[in-house]
């Protein structure tokens, strides 16, 4: 396989029975399951691979490590450093790019303006908890922080998040909406949004600092909805 968007021919299977002893090995299965095994490799370079991280939740100072991590994604926040932003996600980006197959303008464009560049067009402020806790994944080689939790019914929520100010005039042609925000507009009213943002930071072998592997968004809310 020498392109992720060129699909080639491995293995070609087919079940034609040539004599009766093997229509009677067939005869009244519901399903019929095989396997096989072939050596390829990827058509591009994983920019990420997470085992083979450090295992970080055995190293010293590692959780000072992590708080630092998140304050420097939080000043490209507050200053609105959208090109620090970009360079921060590009690893990510293209191991999205590859693996979904869309196009690199979708990718710069879309996926970053949807889900992390949206509070830049707004009034917004990044909010870390401080009744946080180190949290560590993936078998010690992810860290994030979460909110501590007020019983063990609660779900896990993320220590970071990022409140801004919905304002109609900066939304781009095209983005969704939601009703509720637009009728507070209607009264002219701003919508208070907050959106929670997970980060998961590791440190590749032999790496000194910690870097951003991913990130999960949870879908935002209106702080002063009716």
């Amino acid at each position: 396989i020498d392109s992720i968007n060129n699909d080639t021919i491995i293995y070609s299977y087919e079940i034609n029975p040539q004599s009766n002893d093997e229509i009677s090995k067939l005869d009244g299965l519901k399903i019929f399951e095989d396997s096989f095994e072939f050596n390829t490799s990827m058509p591009f370079e994983k920019q990420y691979d997470w085992f083979t991280s450090e295992k970080i939740s055995e190293q010293n100072n590692i959780e000072k490590e992590v708080v630092e991590a998140y304050k420097s994604i939080m000043n490209l926040y507050k200053n609105g450093d959208t090109e620090e932003l970009l360079k921060l996600y590009a690893p990510i980006f293209k191991d999205e790019y590859y693996l979904t197959k869309i196009t690199e303008k979708d990718l710069y464009g879309t996926r970053l303006h949807l889900e992390r560049y949206i509070p830049f067009l707004h009034n917004c402020e990044s909010i870390l908890d401080e009744n946080y806790e180190l949290k560590f994944y993936a078998e010690g080689r992810l860290a994030t922080l979460e909110k501590k939790k007020k019983n063990l019914a609660s779900y896990n929520e993320s220590a970071l998040s990022i409140e801004y100010d919905l304002d109609f005039e900066k939304i781009p042609d095209g983005d969704r909406v939601r009703y509720s925000d637009f009728l507070l507009n209607e009264k002219e009213i701003i919508p208070k949004k907050k959106m929670e943002i997970y980060l998961f930071f590791h440190k590749p072998k032999g790496a000194k600092n910690l870097q951003l592997a991913t990130d999960v968004f949870r879908d935002s809310e209106t702080l002063n909805e009716d």
